[in-house]
């Protein structure tokens, strides 16, 4: 755990996801900050879940970057890294 974080400050959300879903990158999405989450409208069971805890989500289709197996973290990589 990052020094300055302590656990207070850490949000904990249980989201259900079915095992063969995974390999599927349904768990991967992109955190615009702690009540923003960008996520690929495929997995819209995941976005419900999330909308009923509180956070606001937006909608990439990633469907062609699914193909080629990858998805938001993969395509949202940073250049620098620090």
């Amino acid at each position: 755990m990052d020094d300055n974080l302590d656990e207070k400050s850490l949000i904990k959300l249980d989201i259900l996801v079915p095992f063969s879903d995974v390999s599927r990158f349904t768990v991967n999405r992109l955190p615009v900050n702690d009540s923003v989450y960008i996520l690929d409208p495929e997995f819209e069971y995941i976005c419900k879940q999330l909308i009923s805890k509180g956070i606001t989500v937006e909608y990439i289709d990633f469907e062609i970057s699914r193909i080629l197996g990858g998805s938001f973290r993969c395509r949202t990589q940073l250049l620098l890294r620090y």
